[in-house]
């Protein structure tokens, strides 16, 4: 009979390579955190900063040039202030026929859904533009003007526009706004935000100072619209999430807001004149109060407060480390029972060539006689 295979070398050099892919586990165990971190704080994006603005007057003039390409203005946003002279050196640098005309009525908005024979009609009064100078390519030209009065006191907005190709080219894409300033602002700080076509504000969280009066620049993005609603109460818990549309606009007329501005899309922003909060501490929070807008559409400005979790942990961030470390853990625990496995397999294999060999022909010892 063949004697048994003696099996303590291969238990041996299975124990040594479950010790080294228990070390391999450890090692990647405490790495696994590391090289898939997710931070846990709310990014960016959904934090707005106030910006400081020391103050500032009027100049007495202001020069800007602006090309006029064949698809729109550049730039198609102009700022002037109130008393200051706008001196514009207007540039055809495109292959046909422009006019640069300004809407001589502040505030209003030309629909982007206008017929070209409708906005051809809206112009026909000799006094519906302030200007309506007509540049073919190449072609230079100037227009210098003073505003002396405003219908807003935040600001007044133009809108500037093409009427070249029977009105055609406004529907390209040639318009754009002038806004006018009061000129003399005092020191104060500027916040940004967006209404945007996914019915949110972005960024839902802004973080001001206290003491300092705060303008609020809120822009849109789709082709919905919305309004910005700055409850005037702070620290308001009566702002409820559950309420109706017609519960929300109930609550305002009872709470008059520090704000209410509607949204329009293709407007410039709408920038508030310099607001002191009621108080110098506290949440206050803004809402867009169109039907079915509300409780998606609402943020919360913190004046000389910090913002306090949940507000600045999502919670996706914190299930995705949780589940890291979780996943680290197993990783660890499995590395633990592979060192008792390799322990067990070299104990075994010391055991087995320590010991007599089993029994066998030719292998058992001399029986005295």
């Amino acid at each position: 009979m063949r004697s048994p295979r003696r099996r303590g070398p291969r238990r041996s050099r299975r124990g040594a390579l479950s010790l080294v892919v228990a070390l391999a586990m450890v090692a990647s165990a405490f790495s696994i955190p590391y090289l898939l971190h997710v931070d846990g704080y709310v990014s960016p994006a959904n934090i707005g900063y106030a910006r400081f603005i020391p103050g500032s007057s009027p100049a007495a003039q202001v020069n800007q040039t602006v090309n006029v390409t064949d698809n729109g203005y550049e730039p198609s946003a102009l700022n002037v202030s109130l008393n200051t002279t706008l001196s514009l050196h207007l540039v055809n640098v495109g292959t046909v026929t422009h006019t640069f005309t300004v809407d001589a009525t502040p505030n209003q908005v030309i629909p982007a859904n206008i017929t070209p024979a409708k906005l051809l009609a809206l112009f026909a009064p000799a006094n519906a533009s302030l200007v309506n100078l007509t540049l073919a390519p190449g072609q230079a030209g100037y227009w210098n003007h003073t505003f002396r009065t405003l219908t807003d006191p935040a600001g007044d907005s133009y809108e500037f526009l093409s009427l070249a190709s029977g009105g055609y080219q406004f529907k390209a894409g040639l318009f754009g706004f002038l806004t006018v300033g009061a000129g003399v602002v005092g020191p104060h700080q500027v916040v940004f935000l967006n209404a945007t076509g996914s019915i949110t504000f972005v960024p839902s969280i802004l973080i001001a100072a206290p003491g300092l009066p705060i303008v609020f620049e809120v822009g849109i993005q789709g082709a919905l619209s919305h309004t910005f609603t700055l409850d005037s109460i702070p620290n308001d818990t009566g702002l409820s999430n559950s309420f109706s549309n017609a519960q929300l606009l109930a609550y305002f007329v009872s709470n008059p807001p520090l704000v209410d501005d509607p949204l329009t899309p293709n407007a410039p922003p709408v920038v508030t004149a310099p607001i002191t909060m009621p108080a110098s501490h506290g949440i206050y929070e803004y809402v867009c109060t169109v039907p079915g807008h509300f409780p998606g559409m609402q943020g919360r400005v913190y004046v000389g407060v910090t913002p306090q979790p949940p507000n600045a942990v999502p919670v996706v961030g914190q299930v995705v480390q949780v589940g890291l470390f979780v996943v680290a853990a197993v990783v660890l625990a499995g590395a633990g029972f592979l060192v008792l496995m390799g322990m067990s397999e070299s104990s075994t294999s010391r055991r087995k060539r320590g010991s007599p060999p089993p029994d066998g022909p030719g292998t058992s010892p001399p029986v005295s006689p």
